[in-house]
């Protein structure tokens, strides 16, 4: 496996394909939404007992949710192949202000 998933922070999960370009919904569960989900950044699923890289090669945000594009995926039929699974990273933390806390410190 590429990374152990209990390592990693939950950072939102694959709601829906979006459009026909390959493009998904994701539903964040971050507080860094931008940081997180900007081009080159890296993401992993967890599906069919492997834990996947997800490189993002576009973003942009609607309703506060993104859309991302992935390398590799630039069909819909490909795009709807990854809904479901949480999206995690290997950077559990992201810069934030001194005085603010996660829930897994307190």
């Amino acid at each position: 496996m590429a990374a152990a998933w209990d390592d990693m922070a939950t950072v939102g999960r694959v709601a829906r394909a979006h459009g026909n370009h390959g493009e998904v919904i994701v539903d964040p569960e971050t507080d860094f939404p931008e940081e997180r989900y900007k081009p080159g950044s890296v993401v992993f699923i967890a599906r069919n007992d492997a834990i996947e890289p997800l490189t993002i090669t576009s973003a942009r945000f609607h309703r506060g949710r993104p859309i991302i594009g992935v390398e590799g995926v630039d069909t819909m039929t490909a795009a709807e192949a990854l809904a479901g699974p949480s999206c995690g990273s290997k950077q559990r933390r992201c810069s934030r202000s001194r005085r603010a806390r996660f829930i897994s410190t307190i």
